[in-house]
């Protein structure tokens, strides 16, 4: 694909990606080795017509069907791998051994910028946006820089996001992951495991994933 533009690849790459219900948020010159320089594509979920695409093809896929752990991550890597090896391009993932740093590749191919929970959020998606995937070209394209986001934040003047949350898990000091994840797994009221994480719930952008999709993330982020 060295030949083509970097317009050219994601439009050829949209229906592919359409097909599993995930899009290109947008490219960024990657700067972690061992990858640094080349052109970077980030990969996330794609809403549509009041439904989150990708929940619906992944509930299909022998992953979900199987009982094993990390059914999402198996799809992920299996789906956007064969993608990858198509195209002869690198694939990496937000999970795995190496933790890439998804959310400054973000800012970086979208211009996203963080809400006040320290969480990105898309002027679209809100805070129900999710990145699936990095595919890694090579260094000889031409980068436009990412159109600047409207900032969803910049027009919410009562900010409701802020005081959702039952624990308090959410503050200047950053995000209390494990009074999260107590809350979770004592079930008290409000139940978030069932009905979801009350500040992404609090806040006015974006669709709200299914209850299906919701305690599936709950659950495996509880664990």
């Amino acid at each position: 694909m060295s030949n083509k533009s970097l317009t050219s690849i994601e439009v050829e790459l949209a229906p592919v990606l359409g097909e599993l219900g995930l899009f290109s948020f947008g490219w960024f010159v990657m700067p972690d080795a061992p990858f640094t320089g080349r052109k970077a594509m980030l990969i996330g979920n794609r809403a549509d017509n009041g439904r989150h695409l990708m929940w619906d093809v992944f509930t299909k896929s022998p992953e979900y069907l199987d009982g094993r752990p990390d059914p999402l991550n198996r799809w992920t890597q299996r789906m956007l791998g064969v993608i990858a090896t198509r195209y002869k391009v690198d694939a990496i993932y937000p999970f795995g051994e190496t933790i890439w740093p998804f959310q400054r590749y973000a800012k970086s191919a979208t211009g996203m910028q963080s809400s006040p929970l320290g969480m990105l959020i898309h002027p679209e998606f809100g805070l129900w946006q999710a990145f699936r995937a990095v595919l890694i070209f090579g260094k000889g394209y031409a980068l436009d820089l990412p159109h600047k986001l409207n900032h969803p934040c910049d027009a919410c003047a009562e900010k409701p996001c802020l005081s959702a949350c039952p624990v308090d898990a959410f503050s200047d000091e950053g995000f209390a992951v494990q009074a999260c994840r107590t809350h979770l797994v004592t079930n008290e009221a409000p139940n978030c495991m069932t009905l979801g994480c009350r500040v992404r719930a609090a806040c006015p952008v974006g669709l709200a994933y299914s209850k299906e999709q919701i305690e599936f993330h709950m659950n495996a982020f509880s664990h």
